[in-house]
């Protein structure tokens, strides 16, 4: 297979390295998304050429907890306190959210976080009502090119109306059957997380449950502190 060659000339790079730090008007060779040389005058060999003259390069940025299907939701509740966050999105429109209105907000937002330079987000995933949600918010993260650890969310978000998963054990397998498929392609830009119940929501054993089933995976642990439930 052919390398991949991209240069980027004319750069301000703010490297974030000790050794390297902030360089004015100097080109970055890219091969097969690795560093290959930092320096000037450096030949493209034929391969891709940005100009980057007037512009910054600088690693991209990181953002460690998203909600990312809730992107198309933007600015609904700025003025809301979290009791007016919970009974608006977690228990209203969370339970009515289809597989696709999923997949919009992981799609959207992870083009828009791209956009802004974010280029790996932790996707806190907490409507996956149906199995079908989750595979839909792991598409569009896919989609979208973003490196993400996809948090799966065991939250239950309908508990008013009957739910598809009827136990604690349901979810915590489907849970497994995500993990199959994430860690299954080693290439993906998409790994495993788990996203806990809020803590005092559920039986203590149940985020045991949850706890276990993530360390068996090796999957990174998120969760809320702090919250207020009333």
């Amino acid at each position: 297979m052919a390398q991949r060659r991209v240069l980027i000339r004319h750069a301000t790079l703010v490297s974030m390295d000790r050794e390297v730090g902030t360089v004015d008007d100097v080109d970055v060779l890219v091969e097969d998304g690795i560093i290959a040389d930092i320096g000037h005058g450096i030949s493209d060999a034929g391969g891709e050429s940005i100009d980057a003259a007037g512009g910054i390069l600088a690693p991209g940025f990181i953002d460690t907890h998203r909600h990312t299907w809730q992107t198309q939701l933007r600015a609904l509740c700025g003025d809301w306190v979290l009791g007016d966050y919970l009974a608006g999105v977690r228990y209203t429109l969370s339970p009515a959210y289809e597989p696709d209105d999923v997949y919009l907000g992981n799609y959207a937002g992870g083009l828009e976080a791209l956009d802004a330079g974010v280029t790996t987000i932790l996707d806190f995933s907490h409507c996956n009502n149906t199995p079908d949600h989750a595979d839909a918010a792991v598409r569009g993260l896919r989609d979208a090119r973003i490196r993400a650890v996809f948090g799966y969310g065991f939250f239950d978000s309908s508990p008013a109306s009957p739910p598809h998963f009827l136990s604690h054990d349901m979810r915590v397998a489907d849970f497994h059957r995500v993990a199959d498929d994430l860690q299954a392609d080693r290439a993906s830009l998409v790994s495993l997380g788990a996203a806990l119940t809020e803590y005092g929501v559920v039986p203590i054993e149940a985020t045991a449950q949850e706890i276990r089933a993530a360390r068996s995976r090796g999957a990174l642990v998120v969760t809320h502190t702090g919250c207020v439930w009333s």
